[in-house]
């Protein structure tokens, strides 16, 4: 019962602690927004889409930041190993 205490004062914490904020930024990172094979998570990405558009409508700026790409291409050039310069 002590647990459930603590855990509600930490969420009165945190909603203080992010009561003024206005801009959020996410960091995806390839595992995320990728799936088997290097191809898009395209379920996970509808998801995310959804979750941005909430935040948006409560008023807040969503920025994504994704290292995805690098994955989504080698799936697309069907390239299995990750690619260590630009060259490759």
């Amino acid at each position: 019962m002590a647990e459930m205490a603590l855990h509600r004062e930490n969420d009165v914490d945190r909603r203080a602690l992010f009561a003024d904020v206005r801009r959020v930024v996410v960091k995806l990172g390839t595992r995320v927004v990728t799936a088997h094979g290097n191809t898009l998570n395209l379920a996970v990405i509808e998801r995310l889409a959804a979750d941005v558009a909430c935040l948006k409508d409560r008023g807040l700026q969503v920025a994504i930041v994704t290292s995805g790409a690098v994955g989504a291409g080698m799936g697309h050039l069907g390239v299995s190993n990750r690619p260590r310069r630009l060259t490759d």
